[in-house]
């Protein structure tokens, strides 16, 4: 009996659950890379999806074999992990697989490194009991493997932002519960702050954002602005301009309008 199940042969695993489980992207269009990927069912899917490109990576030769004979529309190839080379991809997979590699955070940086800007990581794993941060030796069925606890996972997990998306499916021979998490690379965030004068802005994003990270002042740069003191685009000045007599800048009125006229993204760039 195989590992994975297809509508036309059982196996050892859920497959179809695990999909469901896994609650992946539309991927019409999509590049695709699944690692470990066993003899291809959610290479299979994706090509189903109408992904653009399917790749699929595995160790064991018979499992690749198989895969290339039932999925003729997707690449496979007998290789480590370790030698994915530079493609990026808009999705990869990695399911229940992080736990045979040597170093498991070495891997999960590299598959992070070899997604497409706004592309996602789906990473199925099983989780160990314990607060602690660290991995537990697991005797499973056929051998004995490090899992992380959720501490663990979830240090490993920084320097990235992830969600947890629930519970995976069972499998026969581990004792672990396995559960799944979507990763992607952190992306620049701009929190605007945008009420009227002595409202506590500046009191309020000192107290939300650490000191390491950069705060600036609306009414510094639109002050710049207005005294052509940073270069700006003609339609941003005009809205950026004191009022008449007094030399006052509303940044309120003034980011509200810049705002309603579509040019916020300018003025993010400034």
């Amino acid at each position: 009996m195989s590992y994975q199940s297809f509508p036309w042969q059982a196996g050892d695993s859920r497959s179809f659950e695990k999909l469901a489980a896994l609650y992946l992207p539309m991927l019409q269009g999509k590049s695709v890379l699944d690692v470990g990927c066993n003899a291809g069912f959610f290479c299979g899917w994706a090509a189903f999806q109408g992904a653009a490109r399917v790749r699929g990576i595995d160790s064991n030769p018979a499992f690749i074999d198989q895969a290339k004979l039932w999925f003729e529309d997707c690449a496979f190839a007998c290789m480590s992990w370790e030698d994915l080379g530079p493609e990026k991809y808009d999705l990869i997979l990695c399911l229940s697989a992080i736990h045979y590699a040597k170093d498991q955070q070495n891997l999960l940086d590299l598959l992070m490194s070899r997604l497409n800007p706004g592309g996602l990581l789906a990473l199925e794993l099983g989780v160990a009991p314990g607060e602690a941060a660290e991995f537990v030796p697991v005797k499973r069925s056929i051998d004995t493997r490090f899992f992380p606890t959720k501490t663990k996972l979830h240090a490993m997990l920084a320097p990235y932002t992830f969600k947890y998306i629930g519970p995976s499916v069972g499998q026969a021979g581990d004792p672990l519960p396995r559960y799944v998490y979507h990763v992607c690379n952190a992306l620049p965030l701009a929190v605007l702050f945008l009420d009227e004068h002595y409202t506590g802005k500046t009191r309020t994003a000192a107290a939300m954002i650490r000191p390491e990270i950069p705060r600036l002042s609306g009414d510094g740069i639109y002050r710049r602005i207005a005294d052509r003191k940073l270069e700006a685009p003609e339609a941003l000045r005009i809205l950026i301009s004191p009022a008449p007599d007094t030399g006052h800048i509303d940044s309120a009125s003034v980011t509200m309008a810049v705002c309603e006229a579509g040019l916020l993204p300018q003025l993010a760039g400034l």
